[in-house]
């Protein structure tokens, strides 16, 4: 009778233990999925439309072409001026986490129906422009669905995307909304100067929002290098 008691009592505490752990998720795994995922896309092409919501700056909307190229090639083509922080232009999972890191685990998160498993990243590297940010990850399709970071140089940014049932199979957003908030803001004396605004606008020194759309994805079709030589944009 005895060595059924202890038995019983020594299951029910392994079962204890053993979801207990199982509810414990390993961050940089998660991470390093949407990494391996998004790896698998060497190249794309894609017709994007930009809307720029800035205070105090009206900036028409626009619309560009953006190459990409494994592993951080990238080139807009617009006829007219294509207003895009620069962070959106190389945005990419695998450029935020290539440098060393600490991950770690928060909490998981129920948005728009979705569960997403929120981590904090702190960079590693004193070179890093990144102080902290916060993933949320839909681990189910191994995306990225919202970062927020806090920078040296472009105080707070987020990013929230969306997707769509033909590009989340490569982890590629259709709709990508920047949010800015830092101290610097347009010029608004009379000696304005639109290209120093245009200027801190793509190094995320304004504070507001552009929403970039995605559309037709060329994906692993093969882009020479060529096209990133001639007219690249900084």
């Amino acid at each position: 009778m005895k060595l059924k008691y202890y038995f019983g009592i020594f299951s029910v505490c392994f079962l204890f233990v053993t979801q207990l752990f199982a509810q414990t998720k390993e961050p940089k795994v998660l991470l390093e999925a949407v990494n391996a995922k998004f790896s698998k896309v060497k190249d794309y092409s894609a017709d994007v439309r930009i809307k720029v919501d800035i205070d105090l700056f009206k900036v028409p909307e626009t619309t560009a072409k953006i190459y990409f190229k494994q592993p951080d090639k990238v080139k807009m083509e617009s006829k007219g001026f294509a207003m895009l922080p620069k962070q959106g232009l190389n945005f990419s999972p695998n450029k935020l986490l290539s440098e060393k890191y600490e991950a770690i685990y928060i909490r998981t998160e129920q948005i728009e129906n979705i569960s997403l498993d929120v981590i904090k990243v702190i960079p590693l590297s004193d070179t890093s422009d990144v102080l902290l940010s916060t993933f949320w990850i839909d681990s189910k399709n191994k995306v990225v669905r919202k970062i927020a970071s806090v920078t040296k140089k472009s105080g707070e940014i987020s990013i929230n995307m969306k997707y769509d049932d033909s590009s989340i199979k490569y982890g590629l957003p259709t709709r990508v909304e920047f949010s800015f908030n830092s101290e610097d803001s347009p010029s608004t004396s009379q000696n304005q100067n639109p290209k120093e605004d245009l200027q801190k606008i793509q190094r995320g020194k304004l504070q507001g929002n552009v929403i970039v759309f995605y559309s037709n994805y060329k994906v692993n079709k093969g882009i020479p290098d060529d096209i990133f030589k001639k007219n690249q944009q900084d």
